[in-house]
């Protein structure tokens, strides 16, 4: 079992990075997604491709060193469609 949250629109891809994009998460959902006692899937959707990226948000929270005001979405963290 995990947790998911899903972010849809373009506003969620206007931080893009080398490798992906920057989420900036507000600061009750950061102190959640790091007390959830499951994984907590960030996943920012891009309607008008229809593509999705995911990340651990949990575990990016809880990674000791890298206290940010982002969390890093990987761009090869697609989602594919699967028949």
């Amino acid at each position: 079992m995990v947790g998911v949250q899903v972010k849809a629109g373009p506003s969620y891809f206007k931080h893009a990075t080398a490798d992906g994009w920057k989420f900036y998460p507000e600061d009750k959902h950061r102190r959640y997604w790091e007390s959830f006692p499951l994984p907590v899937l960030l996943v920012i959707h891009d309607p008008d491709s229809g593509k999705s990226y995911w990340t651990d948000a949990r575990q990016v929270l809880r990674t000791p060193g890298t206290e940010s005001a982002y969390i890093g979405i990987p761009g090869r963290n697609d989602l594919d469609q699967t028949d």
